[in-house]
């Protein structure tokens, strides 16, 4: 039955016309869109999926179908993500052929904006290697990710956290490239390969379209990011990895921002403690938001002076955002690898302090933001009062979500150095509460029109983080942990409370919003200051069991309240 999939899928799927005037990256978000669009609407599809095997076995969650075809459109949705070997046929046998179906088309609208030679050449190129990114990623997954998630499945926050630790002291870092088996009865790794020896075939395909993109690279510093990125899926080495990866990052970091298409490798480990998932994608800079990105990168740094960070950590800070750091909304044009199951709304890259410290870049993404703009419309309305959800909803806009996201990226880099990323890893515990809740108070502070959509969208993203579902997901730990923190802070200031009806919210209680303000200015401050404290790892544990436990009776009762429902991802 699978196999009649790539045909349902494309059946009365029409490309709409291309303009070769309008810029790029317009284009590519009306190829998304129509596609998305036509996957939620199509009746052939809907039949397709109501009549697929599901479950344990199969390629597709058992999940409600109008669900399922959310997800199939824009990877979000409310499907149960509890089974790997599911997750895994799902990206393989769903979710590879749409992304097949959105490369063919990006291609033929790409030929109609008059490229150069070169410049197609380049994109096609980018096709098959995009495939062949697919092929690792898959491979990748079931033989890493999927005995992690068996082995972690039963164990609490505390006990998997410990196990990364240990998996980051025996391999010896925090950024791995390679395959293993792991022996939990002895404490050991086993059998560890490179990519390049764990999947010869595949790397060596990689290697041989990554050599021929180099050849048709409009600029002089794309063609050495392509060769170092052969040079390290080629090493046969585990000990010369780290060093071969850096270089790629030090040669990424170096396309510069008049580049229009820009490459992306992986360089995230979201799906497990150390493994870096592989990924390639083609992201088309916009001019979407740009007088938001360059008002919230303002807003963050005056921020960081005002809450009395030593002046060393400003001057980098101010370096990372004003001089080094490329922000900008960026759509993908082609997705490979790890975008199989993940879509992000934001991200900052390379993760390693070293090299961020010389240049790096933030990408934020439309169509991730405008998903998140939805979800939280949909969360509201499930889990606040009625007249809570009628005062938010209309505060959840693209532009507030976007200020949000930029917020957060921005906020990362305050108080990161590389002695820091030595003590306590790329990412700590705390580093994802830090950036959102630190990137929150420093908007906030700037109008109180903000400080009301903030206050919106942290409502929703609690109650999407502290849903059981998300709160099992291995991969969404860091975010939970965060959403805790916030719970917290919103019900201890009073801006939120829990009725019997539902999450009461007031935006316009002005004395509650700025105790949350006051609150998460607090917290924030407090986190930098144990990241540079005599001993990090125990001062940044003190935080962990102040913020991060949920013994407050009101985070208790949410969870309750949120779990009421069927648990289920969203």
């Amino acid at each position: 039955m699978l196999q009649q999939w790539p045909n349902i899928l494309s059946r009365d799927f029409v490309l709409p016309d291309t303009d070769p005037d309008v810029p790029w990256f317009k284009t590519v978000q009306m190829i998304i869109a129509a596609i998305s669009q036509h996957i939620m609407v199509s009746p052939h599809i809907c039949d397709f999926i109501a009549e697929l095997p599901k479950g344990p076995g199969t390629s597709c969650p058992d999940s409600p179908v109008a669900e399922l075809l959310k997800y199939l459109a824009t990877l979000n949705a409310q499907v149960d993500k509890s089974n790997p070997e599911v997750n895994l046929r799902l990206a393989r046998d769903l979710i590879r052929p749409i992304f097949e179906l959105e490369r063919l088309c990006m291609l033929k609208a790409f030929r109609s904006t008059n490229p150069s030679e070169n410049e197609l050449k380049f994109f096609k190129l980018s096709i098959p290697l995009s495939c062949t990114i697919d092929q690792l990623y898959l491979a990748w997954y079931e033989h890493l990710v999927i005995p992690h998630l068996k082995l972690t499945a039963d164990w609490n926050e505390e006990d998997k956290k410990a196990h990364a630790d240990h998996l980051r002291e025996i391999l010896g870092g925090q950024y791995d490239y390679t395959c293993f088996l792991y022996d939990h009865e002895t404490g050991q790794v086993l059998d560890r390969k490179t990519w390049a020896e764990a999947f010869p075939e595949i790397v060596e395909k990689i290697r041989d379209q990554l050599d021929f993109m180099a050849l048709y690279c409009e600029d002089d510093t794309t063609p050495n990011y392509f060769l170092a990125l052969a040079d390290a899926f080629g090493c046969t080495e585990i000990s010369q990895l780290e060093a071969r990866w850096a270089a790629v990052d030090q040669a990424w970091i170096k396309i510069p921002p008049t580049c229009t298409m820009v490459p992306v490798h992986g360089m995230e480990n979201y799906e497990h403690p150390v493994g870096v998932s592989p990924e390639f994608r083609l992201a088309v800079r916009t001019d979407i938001g740009s007088q938001i990105i360059e008002h919230v990168r303002e807003a963050v740094l005056i921020h960081a002076k005002a809450s009395n960070f030593d002046h060393d950590l400003i001057k980098l800070a101010e370096r990372k955002l004003r001089e080094t750091m490329d922000i900008a909304v960026f759509t993908d044009a082609l997705r490979g690898g790890t975008c199989l199951r993940i879509r992000i709304s934001g991200q900052v890259v390379p993760n390693r302090q070293d090299i961020l410290v010389k240049g790096g870049k933030n990408f934020l993404n439309p169509e991730g933001i405008g998903t998140t703009v939805g979800r939280s419309h949909d969360l509201l309305r499930r889990f606040c009062t009625p007249q809570t959800a009628a005062t938010l909803i209309p505060l959840v806009t693209f532009e507030a979500v976007l200020a949000d996201v930029v917020s957060h990226e921005c906020t990362h880099p305050t108080g990161c150095t590389p002695k820091v990323e030595e003590v306590l890893g790329n990412r700590s515990s705390l580093e994802e509460g830090k950036a959102t809740i630190g990137g929150l108070a420093a908007i906030c502070a700037v109008e109180s029109d903000q400080a009301r959509r903030s206050l919106a969208i942290s409502t929703a993203r609690v109650c999407r983080f502290l849903l059981k579902a998300r709160r099992a997901e291995d991969d969404s730990q860091d975010y939970v942990r965060e959403n805790m923190i916030m719970a917290g802070l919103l019900f201890n200031s009073g801006a939120m409370r829990l009725t019997e009806t539902g999450l009461e919210v007031d935006p316009n209680n002005t004395a509650n919003v700025d105790n949350w303000i006051d609150m998460m200015n607090d917290f924030y401050y407090r986190v930098v200051q144990a990241y540079h404290a005599d001993n990090p790892r125990t001062a940044v544990a003190e935080l962990e069991q102040i913020f991060c436990r949920p013994n407050n009776p009101n985070i208790l009762a949410l969870i309750v309240w949120l779990d009421r429902e069927q648990p289920t991802e969203v």
